[in-house]
Parts: C-alpha cells; structure tokens; sequence
C-alpha cells in the first residue's frame, strides 16, 4: 500500500510540474533526498559551536570596540580650556 501511495504522490508531482503556472513560477518540485538532508544536519551539529550570550562587560566593551564603516558625521567635538591650577576654595 505504501509504494501503492509513492507512486501516485510521483505520479501527482509530475502533473504539477507540466501545469502552466508552476513552470511559469518555477516553482521546484522534485523530492526531498532526506539522506543528504541528514547529513547536513549531522554536518551542522560538528562544524557550528553555539554562540553563549556575552556578560554585560563584555557587551558593553565589544559596542565600544567595533569601528563603524561609515563615519559618523553628527559628532562633534569640544574643546575645553582647563587651568593649570585649580583656584583655591575658602
């Protein structure tokens, strides 16, 4: 009944795909290959290290850290006159 069931859902898909709206879209249609989907997972899980969530030094130092590409032209600078001694207070 299974490959009853397979056959008639392949036979369904290759209707589909001579229908004008689908190669109109290009819509694919050709079957999942779920080995090699596996095995992109498994591939997944070895190559990628999850990423732990930084402290808030860290956050707060790495927004600092990072140059803009773009310089930010709405920053301005002050210059300030400061004495060589500070007066005295009575």
């Amino acid at each position: 009944e299974t490959l009853l069931l397979a056959d008639e859902s392949r036979s369904k898909m290759i209707q589909k795909q001579n229908e004008p709206i689908i190669s109109e879209k290009k819509v694919i249609t050709k079957p999942i290959d779920y080995d090699a989907l596996n095995q992109l997972s498994k591939d997944f899980e070895t190559r990628f290290v999850p990423q732990a969530e930084l402290s808030a030094e860290q956050a707060f130092w790495s927004r600092y850290s990072v140059q803009p590409e773009e310089p930010n032209l709405f920053v301005s600078i002050a210059i300030v006159e400061v004495p060589k001694e500070l007066p005295l207070a009575w």
